[in-house]
């Protein structure tokens, strides 16, 4: 994914992602400095993150249905192609004491509040799932 400095995000095909109407001030994607993230997680805030392989194919295809999802929701949204990052920035990132559950499977969802682990999730999920993830985790309010 590529995101242009108007806010515009496009796949690797060209593909735009979003129309830049809501507001993407809160989704980072990769390449990143970890840095800012290491800070969000220090608040009492939800932070979702996905890690992902740049070439996997799972990651392609689930990436629009998060990014669209915490556009529309308004939660914090860090997406990291660990591929592409440092071996520092990796093993910080998947750090065997909290992301107890991770087995190198991606897409992985995780959710950290306050530093806490709140869930976490390998595969792709979809509008209903992710809906059920995100309300069980404290990032959006459950409707019914």
């Amino acid at each position: 994914t590529c995101q242009c400095s108007n806010g515009d995000v496009y796949d690797k095909e060209g593909n735009k992602i979003n129309d830049n109407f809501y507001d993407s001030s809160k989704i980072h994607l990769s390449p990143l400095d970890i840095k800012e993230w290491q800070q969000d997680i220090l608040l009492d805030e939800p932070v979702v993150t996905v890690l992902c392989e740049s070439t996997d194919y799972l990651c392609e295809s689930y990436i629009p249905v998060i990014y669209d999802s915490a556009l529309k929701n308004g939660y914090k949204l860090y997406i990291f192609d660990v591929d592409q990052l440092s071996s520092e920035d990796r093993s910080y990132l998947i750090n065997k004491d909290v992301l107890t559950n991770f087995n190198n499977y991606y897409p992985y969802t995780f959710v950290i509040k306050s530093t806490k682990l709140e869930k976490s999730r390998s595969g792709i999920m979809y509008d209903s799932s992710l809906k059920l993830f995100l309300e069980s985790s404290g990032v959006i309010e459950e409707s019914y």
